[in-house]
């Protein structure tokens, strides 16, 4: 009889805790870059640009740090709430773990597995440029559920990350043209040292150059004057650092746009 009563004990033992109800304060970290070999943790201040040219694609990361006091385990699943508007789940699968005071790492993919970028884009239709110096740039974790044998709670103490970053949506103009449109050709893309513009200014128009970076900075200035017919000219680019740039060409009151990578 005794014997009896030690394994039922035993079995009961077995059964709370198989069913016990677990913890875990999950806390978002959040990366950006503008390449997939550039991503850096975003920090207070940080520029970033969104613009009519459809240059502001952004790679993002968000990191989860579990800070306990119990493991997320198969059958868990992590939501990831983002500021660019992006719902991502990481699923634990058998062998996954994410141990307390352990960090992983998640990123969006595309259906090759390959990480995407975004293209940020402002909340409402704009008309001219604007910049917002106090964006409160928010992520959010959080555990939706268990598995089917035991449960995990998220106590949501510090699942919630905020940074104050500066957003410009920059909009280059109605007349705004992307790419070689209209005859607009800039290359070698990328360049080095030297940019080469070409394009076709007909009878005669006032002329000027700019490049920006992105941030929204112009970083390269420079005024033509008159220019006629079919032309071609050179930029040194060579004080340039490594880096997505615009270039910016204005004549008469038409504007024409094209993303540059300098190497």
């Amino acid at each position: 009889m005794k014997r009896i009563y030690l394994l039922m004990t035993l079995l009961v033992a077995l059964t709370v805790s198989a069913y016990a109800q677990r913890t875990a304060n999950l806390r978002p970290l959040q990366l950006a870059g503008t390449t997939t070999s550039n991503e850096t943790y975003i920090t207070t201040g940080q520029k970033f640009l969104a613009d009519a040219g459809g240059n502001s694609k952004y790679y993002f990361i968000y990191g989860i740090v579990n800070a306990g006091p119990d493991s997320m385990m198969p059958g868990d699943t992590i939501m990831i709430k983002t500021a660019v508007g992006t719902n991502l789940m990481f699923r634990f699968n058998v062998g996954d773990r994410l141990l307390s005071n352990d960090t992983i790492f998640v990123f969006p993919v595309d259906g090759s597995g390959n990480q995407t970028s975004t293209t940020l884009t402002p909340g409402t239709a704009i008309t001219s440029s604007q910049t917002n110096t106090n964006y409160s740039w928010c992520d959010s974790v959080y555990a939706k559920k268990g598995s089917a044998n035991t449960t995990i709670t998220d106590n949501q103490t510090d699942n919630r990350k905020c940074t104050t970053v500066e957003v410009t949506f920059w909009v280059t103009g109605i007349n705004t043209v992307t790419g070689q449109e209209d005859g607009f050709i800039v290359f070698p893309n990328p360049a080095s040292n030297n940019l080469n513009v070409k394009f076709d200014f007909g009878a005669g128009v006032n002329t000027s150059i700019q490049m920006r970076d992105l941030t929204g900075k112009v970083v390269l200035n420079r005024n033509m004057g008159m220019m006629y017919g079919n032309q071609q000219f050179s930029l040194d680019i060579s004080q340039l650092s490594k880096g997505l740039y615009t270039a910016e060409m204005t004549y008469g009151d038409q504007k024409l746009v094209s993303k540059i990578s300098v190497q």
